[in-house]
């Protein structure tokens, strides 16, 4: 395993595509060692929930909805998030009244367990 060692550093304010989100923070780090990936820095979920956007994992690409034009001609069915304690989840709802039983093991692996 590699380590690195990183800093920290809160931002007034970071743009992407126009849009300006802040105060951030941010960690910073080389990524010279890294040229094989071809990118100029790391995203995270804390940066880009603030956007409608849409990873196209064929084309390697994130494309961001400035004005709602992407979400508006996808056809395929879109699935609420809701946040809760900081994260972002998808609802479910069960399609049957089928209940599955799981061994007492298995809660003691979830976080905060059950």
């Amino acid at each position: 395993m590699t380590t690195h060692q990183v800093t920290w550093y809160q931002l007034d304010s970071i743009g992407l595509e126009g849009a300006e989100i802040g105060p951030v923070g941010v960690v910073g780090f080389s990524l010279d060692n890294h040229k094989d990936l071809h990118v100029d820095g790391i995203l995270g979920q804390d940066i880009l929930h603030h956007y409608n956007y849409l990873l196209d994992y064929g084309k390697k690409m994130l494309v961001i909805d400035e004005d709602n034009s992407l979400a508006t001609s996808l056809s395929s069915p879109t699935v609420p998030l809701m946040e809760t304690k900081g994260r972002l989840v998808v609802m479910v709802t069960p399609k049957s009244d089928r209940k599955k039983l799981c061994s007492s093991g298995f809660w003691s692996h979830l976080p905060g367990g059950v």
